[in-house]
């Protein structure tokens, strides 16, 4: 660190003030138009104390500014890119750290990986420590985005196999053709006297809350999606009679109907068995791979009823069944039947 500073004409022998005062004139970033400031009033031969009073910043950066102007010349005014240290991790190792990363954890290799784990997968396998903060970075740099997983059984049906079912149109088609049947997807649903509770707008600063209805109470709703239609069924319970009981529904209404059901346990049995046999002729039941529901339509007919019944106070089951009533039966709003299944 240099003390005896020069002031005055001594100091930037080579730049007089009117060019000073024009290069800060010129200039348009704060910055350099401060150090140019200062060197001006040093030129004009001020102490550091009243530089520093002048421009309004510390004393020490009066100091700094001045040494530099004193190295560099007039230069010091702008800032140099620092070139920054070599990247810790070379192209090959990053080629490895992302073939390990696709490969998934080793407790589950289905699984995503957390900043710690792969901070601590970094140092055990090139011995190099990184802030969380640089490992998000690097992740982001590897092609990597923070993701919330969507949950799926350890039994569900491969991707092969969805597709396999999906090209199975030949032979449903062909009944649906020949022998006028209405293709449906049929599901059903719990829906609580607690509701879901869901993002809104509020005021800044204040703490949002909703009023809801603490009571074990809840109604079963049975629904099948055609591609014209939405039919559903309110019950207490979703047992092989229940069950049965929309099926009556459903055949009162489309007449012929091949339905595509999941593997829930009310669907099978022998009382749905012996309603198979005695309308074998007017009722068909495909069954959707294991645990698919991304393949049920009707999985997506909930959603308008579960946002309507979302942070409102709802006392009866009555009053919930009105709410779902005039839900579902809003065409408008109830999602389309899947390409896949259109008769």
């Amino acid at each position: 660190m240099t003390w005896n500073l020069a002031r005055g004409e001594e100091f930037l022998p080579r730049t007089s003030l009117s060019e000073l005062k024009r290069l800060m004139k010129a200039e348009s970033k704060a910055k350099p138009r401060l150090r140019l400031l200062i060197a001006a009033h040093r030129k004009q031969g001020k102490p550091l104390d009243g530089i520093a009073e002048a421009c309004g910043v510390p004393r020490r950066t009066v100091h700094g500014t001045l040494e530099r102007f004193q190295k560099h010349g007039v230069t010091a005014a702008y800032a140099v890119k620092q070139e920054g240290g070599p990247p810790r991790l070379t192209v090959k190792q990053r080629k490895l750290l992302i073939c390990e990363l696709e490969h998934g954890p080793a407790y589950n290799h289905f699984g995503l990986w957390t900043t710690k784990q792969v901070r601590e997968l970094i140092h055990k396998k090139f011995g190099i420590n990184y802030a969380p903060q640089h490992v998000w970075k690097i992740l982001n740099e590897c092609g990597f985005s923070l993701q919330r997983p969507r949950k799926r059984h350890h039994k569900a049906a491969t991707s092969e196999e969805m597709e396999r079912f999906k090209k199975k149109r030949a032979g449903r088609h062909a009944i649906t053709e020949k022998k006028r049947f209405v293709v449906g997807a049929q599901d059903e649903a719990t829906f609580g006297l607690i509701p879901n509770v869901a993002r809104g707008w509020a005021k800044k600063g204040c703490k949002a809350t909703t009023v809801i209805h603490h009571a074990d109470k809840c109604v079963n709703v049975f629904g099948a999606r055609s591609k014209k239609s939405f039919v559903f069924f309110f019950s207490r319970r979703k047992k092989q009679p229940d069950f049965i009981r929309f099926l009556k529904v459903l055949k009162a209404r489309w007449g012929k109907v091949l339905l595509f059901i999941d593997g829930a346990p009310g669907h099978k049995g022998a009382l749905v068995n012996a309603f198979l046999q005695a309308n074998r002729k007017t009722f068909r039941l495909v069954r959707f791979p294991s645990y698919t529901p991304e393949l049920n339509p009707v999985e997506q007919c909930w959603k308008p009823g579960r946002r309507k019944l979302a942070n409102r106070l709802v006392k009866t089951l009555p009053t919930m069944k009105y709410h779902l009533c005039k839900t579902f039966s809003d065409s408008k709003n109830m999602p389309k039947m899947f390409h896949y299944l259109r008769d």
